[in-house]
C-alpha cells in the first residue's frame, strides 16, 4: 500500500489521509494536515504555529513523493499514539 502511495497521482492531502488511515487507523486532524503539507512542501505555513511547533526548528521539505512517503510514515510509526494503539 505504502508503495503504491509513492507512485500514485493523488494529490498531497490524499496521501496524508491515506498514510494515516493505515498506521493509526484514524484520518488526521486539520493541524496535522497542516504540518504534514508543510513539510511536503504544498502549504507554506501551518495553520496554527505554536511554540512547541518553533522549538523543533525548520526542516527541508524532501525531494520528491517517495522520500515525504517514507519519512511521514517513519514519523507517524514512531509515534506515541502508534506505539499505544499496536
Amino acid at each position: 500500500r505504502l508503495r503504491a502511495l509513492m507512485t500514485s497521482k493523488v494529490k498531497p492531502r490524499e496521501m496524508i489521509e491515506q498514510l494515516y488511515l493505515v498506521i493509526l487507523s484514524r484520518l488526521p486532524t486539520e493541524e496535522e494536515v497542516a504540518h504534514a503539507e508543510t513539510y511536503v512542501g504544498v502549504r507554506s505555513t501551518p495553520v496554527k504555529a505554536g511554540a512547541k511547533n518553533k522549538a523543533r526548528g525548520k526542516k527541508r521539505a524532501p525531494s520528491n513523493r517517495r522520500n515525504a512517503v517514507i519519512d511521514i510514515t517513519w514519523a507517524l510509526v514512531n509515534s506515541t499514539e502508534f506505539l499505544y494503539r499496536h
